[in-house]
């Protein structure tokens, strides 16, 4: 009996830790690291016009624009010669820092849920 009350609890205790772990996991603590969830949710939510997947790339200055729960990046993607872009910015986006949920950032400085998903 002993012997099972001490498994129960050092398995709790694992338990507790893993959950610990995966939940700071979640935050995002770098401009890197939004900038990959940005890269992956512009594919997902299809936030440009065209297919653009392996193009995008994040602009953002260090320091990096930070708010108390956001870092806001710039999307873009590498344009090709004949296509003939006056800009290649796609948009400005929050990624909130306590679960990387991704959001539109608009003019006055506030997140936006984001718009619907291109059709390509």
């Amino acid at each position: 009996m002993r012997t099972s009350s001490q498994l129960a609890l050092v398995l709790g205790a694992l338990a507790s830790l893993v959950a610990a772990a995966s939940q700071a996991s979640d935050h995002v603590r770098t401009a890197q690291q939004a900038c990959k969830i940005l890269k992956r949710g512009a594919v997902i939510h299809r936030l440009s016009v065209h297919d653009l997947s392996g193009r995008y790339y994040c602009d953002y200055y260090d320091p990096v624009f930070w708010t108390k729960e956001f870092i806001v990046l710039g999307l873009r993607y590498h344009d090709r010669p004949e296509e003939k872009v006056g800009s290649n910015l796609i948009g400005w986006f929050g990624i909130r820092r306590s679960d990387g949920e991704l959001f539109e950032w608009n003019l006055e400085g506030f997140p936006e849920p984001l718009r619907e998903p291109s059709a390509w």
